[in-house]
């Protein structure tokens, strides 16, 4: 029962990946890499591997399993070394070449075996940075596995650009020193540092000191203003309740004092209400602009620049390089 449930599973993976049954008997498959790596950079490694075994001559055919799948086929441990000869006859090949990959502080290393019936298998180990885009150290490290040297290799990566004097203009469309940049054609006012970079004042960082200065100053007025009538209206409300109601004179002046009393009140309310919105804006908007003032100044970029015989970058903090 068990063989019979490893024969159909052998057969449902042959069947699913249709490069593996029946393939010439001279040829070598290369079954899907497996390891650490995730799968963008496995697929990588697989067309890395591919590339490497025609150059040298291999009739290779690229596998729909892995190795860990092919072992599962044939009935038998993949650390095993017997293991080898039965995934060959299982996927009736005369070589298998597989690829692991591990992850380690930021590197890629790459180990790949190439395998054949009755003997051990070859191996060659591979190791680049994850941040390398370009397959060279891979390729230098495992070509020898092939046959197969780096020069030998037709390129399949676009070249960097040179970084010489032929460079005469810098990437970010500023003019070559010496020149002098052409005018804006929308209407904008730039100005030039003295490096020839083309700049536009930041409108947005400026604060307007003037006006918010004024707002602030005057808010305060106004709150001192509405304590003031406050105070007044404090001072009529004593008067008031001093004030004689025996004649009809009496009760005439007393209605003054009222009047006179609730305008200082409602006034020094308006002023105070009125003092704390304004100079509580005027103070934001002050503050604001403060940080941002500093925050521009203090902002470090990285722009490239010029130099006697080539490009470059420069680390600028707040300024010009």
């Amino acid at each position: 029962m068990v063989r019979m449930s490893r024969a159909l599973l052998s057969v449902a993976l042959v069947a699913a990946g249709g490069n593996l049954a029946f393939a010439d008997p001279h040829a070598a498959l290369i079954l899907r890499s497996e390891g650490a790596a995730d799968a963008p950079t496995r697929a990588r490694v697989d067309a890395l591997v591919l590339r490497l075994a025609k150059a040298g001559g291999v009739a290779a055919t690229a596998g729909d399993i892995s190795y860990g799948d092919a072992a599962a086929a044939s009935g038998c441990k993949p650390e095993a070394p017997t293991c080898r000869d039965e995934v060959l006859a299982t996927l009736g090949v005369d070589e298998v070449i597989t690829a692991t990959t591990y992850i380690s502080g930021g590197e890629l290393k790459v180990v790949v075996r190439r395998s054949t019936k009755g003997g051990p298998p070859r191996e060659a180990t591979a190791t680049a940075a994850m941040i390398d885009s370009s397959d060279a150290s891979l390729e230098a490290g495992l070509g020898p596995l092939f046959g197969v040297t780096l020069s030998a290799l037709p390129p399949h990566t676009a070249p960097l650009p040179p970084t010489g004097p032929a460079i005469t203009q810098p990437p970010t469309g500023r003019p070559p020193v010496g020149e002098t940049p052409p005018p804006p054609t929308d209407g904008s006012n730039v100005t030039a540092a003295p490096n020839g970079e083309v700049t536009t004042p930041a409108d947005d960082v400026i604060p307007h000191h003037k006006l918010e200065v004024a707002g602030a100053i005057g808010g305060g007025v106004a709150i001192l203003l509405g304590f003031a009538l406050w105070g007044a209206a404090k001072s009529t409300q004593s008067d008031i309740d001093a004030a004689p109601t025996k004649t009809a004179a009496d009760l005439a002046h007393l209605h003054d004092l009222e009047q006179q009393g609730d305008g200082q009140a409602n006034g020094g309310n308006f002023l105070f209400v009125a003092g704390l919105v304004v100079g509580g804006i005027s103070g934001y908007y002050l503050y604001r602009d403060h940080k941002r003032a500093a925050s521009a100044t203090a902002h470090a970029r990285i722009t490239p620049v010029l130099v006697d015989h080539g490009a470059g970058i420069a680390l600028i903090f707040g300024g010009t390089p």
